[in-house]
């Protein structure tokens, strides 16, 4: 997990600048796989942290699956599609 989060915080340093990369960010669940992590922020956040994580060709890769101002929303395996 702090791996993960040193890496956003980096890509948000990178794209947007050291300001960005206070950004105030919660990994609340990771995959045993480690391919899908769900992350909270503050919705004006949002936005920077998905062009940083798209933008940004540190490792590990991440991509956006979902984005949603409601977290059960993200539950079900069913709505990522």
């Amino acid at each position: 997990a702090l791996k993960l989060r040193k890496s956003m915080q980096d890509g948000l340093a990178e794209t947007f600048g050291i300001t960005a990369a206070g950004t105030y960010l919660d990994i609340l669940w990771i995959a045993e796989s480690g391919s899908e992590v769900v992350v909270r922020l503050s919705v004006e956040d949002a936005p920077k942290l998905t062009a940083a994580v798209v933008i940004t060709p540190a490792s590990p890769r991440f991509s956006m699956i979902k984005q949603t101002n409601f977290l059960p929303s993200i539950l079900s395996k069913e709505r990522f599609t």
